[in-house]
């Protein structure tokens, strides 16, 4: 395709389809017979058939049938028939396994990776695939790191005339010749280096250390001509790389002369909010895209809302549109900063929406607490994030009364709060007497998980406490009656 060609085709796609072309599915998503407008699994990941339908990369489907198959029914449906891109991991081997990169490296022959990537090229190309998500030249001294053996070792050099061999093994002279496939330098940066060997984790290098000994064995694989790099799922210095604008344009772009293509790892965007550098996936997207990542492994939503017309004018941070998932739900609370010690205990809530008597639990919803990061600027609270997933009639916007629960404490006396008697701000409960009689008695109280509140004064253990139908006891108290249907316990 020309270049003339090429920007008609882009100047006639709408947004959707281009917002699209950058998201990535995994093969799952297709069905047996490989009908993409099959909902099949997409339907418990929020994915709608249009996106799929739209998606410009699949993550690990192989073979030359199933991928003829499914390249087929793609372009047929698709408005401007552009064929998809096939990747996947082939790191030492497609049919015919090699040794594991740190074997490989612990041979000190670069070359004989070269021909080992080549076979593997050839392997891949004829079986339909397009891309391979390696080397990952990470560089590692950490033996305690879970993906020590997907690396040529703790040399700068030596993992950098690795990086290169496999990169030219891949892709040889000229990606257009037969038996060649893409290869992805992986993972910028600094990923073998996270603090105590934890994966995922955060990664603090001084400049020196970093420029040194971690950066060269990347630019090694830039320099051989590698088609694509990604992304890793870490912090560097305290920003994460996926959203790193400094990282990604700074030193990959202008630095080092990367004009490929940049692809995020697994959701690494969504990493992104997990890391508390972004309240949302709204802002981690955008975060992401500042910093020029073209290609979302893997696509976790969908496009909801688009908020600009075809060919208008956008200033730079403009909201686009709005990503969401249909079948989760975030729910913030914003905390005082004064109770930042006593949010490290925190793993649990419940919430009470203003539309709604009922309390919910966030753990009974199938969700978690994904950040408590840092207080945004102008603010005195800490937003801790939870996600659930939205099996209720929940109205996403709205305002909720949130409970934070952490750590079990004993010794504490409680009671449901259906127990509590209310009146111009004192609380009561009606304490049994004998089989016949309660008495009001008036209590002091203190927190509450929105189910249960802390007595701190009033009622002893052992006590029994009336806990359904208090206004009728107390009604029934006034007459001289006891009715029918309470229960009590404490």
């Amino acid at each position: 395709m020309t270049e003339q060609k090429l920007k008609e085709l882009l100047a006639d796609m709408t947004l959707e389809e281009k917002v699209n072309q950058m998201s990535q599915v995994v093969g799952a998503f297709f069905n047996k017979d490989m009908d993409i407008t099959a909902m099949g699994p997409m339907a418990d990941k929020g994915f709608t058939p249009e996106n799929v339908a739209l998606s410009g990369s699949i993550l690990g489907s192989m073979g030359a049938e199933t991928l003829k198959k499914i390249q087929k029914d793609f372009v047929e449906q698709h408005p401007h028939h552009i064929p998809m891109l096939f990747m996947l991991d082939v790191i030492n081997g497609f049919k015919t396994i090699f040794p594991i990169p740190l074997g490989q490296g612990a041979t000190f022959e670069p070359e004989l990776s070269e021909k080992c990537a080549a076979v593997a090229a050839k392997e891949a190309s004829v079986s339909g695939l397009h891309v391979t998500f390696a080397p990952m030249t990470d560089l590692v001294r950490d033996a305690r790191w879970g993906r020590v053996m997907e690396s040529t070792g703790e040399d700068p050099y030596l993992n950098g005339l690795f990086c290169a061999g496999m990169v030219r093994g891949f892709q040889g002279d000229d990606l257009k010749e037969p038996y060649k496939i893409a290869s992805c330098v992986k993972h910028f940066a600094g990923y073998g280096a996270p603090t105590a060997g934890r994966d995922y984790n955060t990664v603090e290098l001084s400049e020196h250390t970093f420029r040194d000994f971690y950066l060269p064995s990347y630019k090694a694989g830039i320099d051989a001509g590698a088609a694509m790099v990604m992304t890793s799922f870490n912090t560097v210095n305290g920003v994460p790389a996926t959203g790193n604008k400094k990282l990604m344009r700074g030193i990959l772009r202008d630095e080092m002369g990367f004009d490929g293509v940049l692809i995020s790892d697994w959701a690494a965007i969504e990493e992104i909010i997990y890391h508390g550098y972004c309240a949302d996936r709204e802002e981690a997207a955008v975060r992401s895209a500042e910093a020029g990542v073209a290609v979302k492994a893997s696509l976790t939503g969908y496009v909801k809302e688009v908020y600009v017309n075809e060919g208008d004018y956008v200033n730079a941070g403009q909201p686009l549109l709005t990503i969401t998932r249909n079948r989760l739900l975030q729910l913030r609370a914003d905390v005082p900063q004064k109770y930042y010690a006593a949010l490290r205990n925190v793993s649990d809530a419940n919430f009470r929406p203003a539309y709604s008597d009922e309390t919910y639990s966030i753990k009974a919803l199938g969700g978690r607490l994904v950040s408590a990061g840092r207080s945004a600027a102008g603010t005195f609270y800490i937003p801790a994030i939870f996600e659930f997933s939205n099996t209720g009639d929940f109205v996403p916007g709205s305002y909720s009364d949130i409970y934070l629960i952490g750590s079990r404490e004993e010794g504490i006396i409680s009671v449901p709060e259906s127990a509590l008697l209310e009146e111009q701000g004192v609380y009561s409960v009606f304490v049994k007497v004998c089989e016949s009689e309660y008495r009001k008695q008036e209590v002091r109280t203190g927190r509450t998980d929105g189910l249960r509140r802390e007595i701190l004064s009033g009622i002893n253990e052992g006590d029994e406490v009336v806990t359904a139908g208090t206004g009728q006891v107390r009604l029934a108290s006034m007459s001289g009656a006891i009715p029918e249907g309470h229960s009590h316990n404490h």
